[in-house]
């Protein structure tokens, strides 16, 4: 099962404070009985309790979220396995992440970039191996280089060269010279246009960052706010994106609406008039609060580039492509605006309930289908989700996280190693 660590860093928080636990119940209005059972992670906390309990400890909101202790567990066993002469400390691994939420995620960080670092040289030298327009420069400027050594040649090796010759040859070697540094500004300006690219693109920090701080829910934004200004240009278009179905649909009124439904997003869809992957941002931009199931949110394109991920402990999402190919979310490319519900079961037995849609996103143009863009909300099995519907009719299907870390090894979508055997 899928471990929440948060009951672990209140316990840190609160002896670092030098609070007893019976002073900090006390102060927050819960039992001593019941903090105790927070600490020792056997009861779940969210609402206004989880918040006074931060501000009591002077912590972040962040690190007591609860979503993405399984993705940073993860992300850490891959840093360790990619270093296995290291000898690093697996078992202490959630205590790592428990007692020191900040530095586990700064090794996530770094080890986030060591991976994008890489990828930039592994697209640097496959540049330097397949670019067209490299292998054309190179091809031209060694054909300029020829000439050149060709003129100068002629130039030096004969005495009696006609004036007329001479000024030929002199306005040649002028005509070479001058193409031969064109080409090499050609290819400078190529180089740096690609290198641009490449490293803003390289790391979803900041979009990481932003939403880790708000546990996903931005009150400013909820209250008609305008969005802020921010430099990472995937981050303005899920704010904009998040700001558009605020308006649409209130974080009250859906509160209201979801459970009504059964939480079903097509039924709240129809009803509200609201496109279904919208809904989907809606139901995943909420904030956590008992009785209300917590909905996490992955969102690509067609070629599977993860462009929007809200990870939940239950399933650990990959920050930029190769999640598990046989979850329903790849699957729903091949229906497009057919929404798929079917359950999810992973390795550790955890078994969650997801709804996939894929729709066509962008200008439609003839005989080009428009960018397709595809969405997967799921929620961990829950009796209050869809009540009217026995989910035991629905598929199921034994998923992995990543091929890398997932123990199925008999599994014939396997594409990588099992690191962890």
């Amino acid at each position: 099962m899928a471990r929440t660590l948060v009951g672990t860093r209140i316990r840190e928080g609160r002896r670092a404070k030098g609070f007893t636990q019976s002073a900090l119940a006390s102060h927050v209005g819960i039992s001593a009985s019941y903090l105790n059972l927070i600490e020792h992670n056997r009861r779940g906390i969210a609402g206004k309790t989880l918040a006074a309990l931060a501000e009591a400890l002077e912590l972040p909101m962040r690190d007591l979220a609860e979503g993405a202790d399984q993705t940073l567990l993860d992300r850490l066993k891959e840093a360790a396995q990619s270093e296995p002469a290291v000898k690093s400390e697996l078992l202490k691994l959630e205590e790592l992440v428990g007692r020191f939420p900040g530095w586990a995620r700064l090794i996530k960080r770094l080890q986030d970039r060591i991976d994008a670092h890489s990828d930039e040289l592994t697209a640097l030298s496959d540049q330097l191996n397949r670019d067209p327009f490299f292998s054309e420069a190179m091809h031209l400027m060694l054909s300029n280089i020829t000439a050149l050594r060709s003129t100068v040649e002629i130039l030096t090796g004969s005495e009696d060269v006609p004036d007329d010759a001479a000024q030929r040859f002199m306005e040649n070697l002028q005509f070479q010279v001058v193409r031969l540094s064109e080409i090499a500004q050609e290819l400078q300006m190529h180089f740096e246009t690609q290198s641009r690219s490449i490293a803003s693109n390289e790391d979803s920090a900041p979009n990481e960052t932003f939403w880790e701080a708000r546990a996903f829910f931005d009150f400013n934004i909820e209250s008609g706010a305008s969005i802020p200004d921010v430099t990472d240009p995937k981050l303005t278009r899920d704010l904009e994106l998040y700001s558009k179905v605020a308006t649409q649909i209130s974080a009250s009124e859906i509160q209201i609406l979801a459970p009504k439904y059964g939480f079903d997003p097509l039924a709240i869809a129809t009803e509200t008039k609201t496109a279904l992957p919208m809904v989907f941002r809606r139901l995943a931009h909420l904030p956590h609060s008992e009785g209300f199931p917590e909905f996490g949110l992955m969102v690509c394109d067609q070629s599977g580039g993860v462009l929007f991920r809200k990870p939940l402990p239950q399933l650990a999402l990959p920050r930029r492509s190769g999640g598990c190919p046989l979850w329903p979310i790849y699957r729903a490319s091949q229906r497009p605006d057919q929404p798929i519900c079917a359950r999810m079961v992973m390795p550790s037995g955890e078994e969650v309930l997801t709804f996939s849609v894929a729709h066509f996103d962008g200008p439609v143009e003839f005989d080009l289908p428009p960018r397709m863009m595809l969405s997967m909300l799921y929620t961990p099995q829950n009796p209050t989700v869809l009540p009217n519907i026995d989910h035991s009719r629905l598929p199921l299907i034994e998923v992995g996280a990543q091929c890398s870390i997932c123990p199925r090894t008999a599994c014939p979508a396997r594409r990588d190693a099992f690191i962890l055997g």
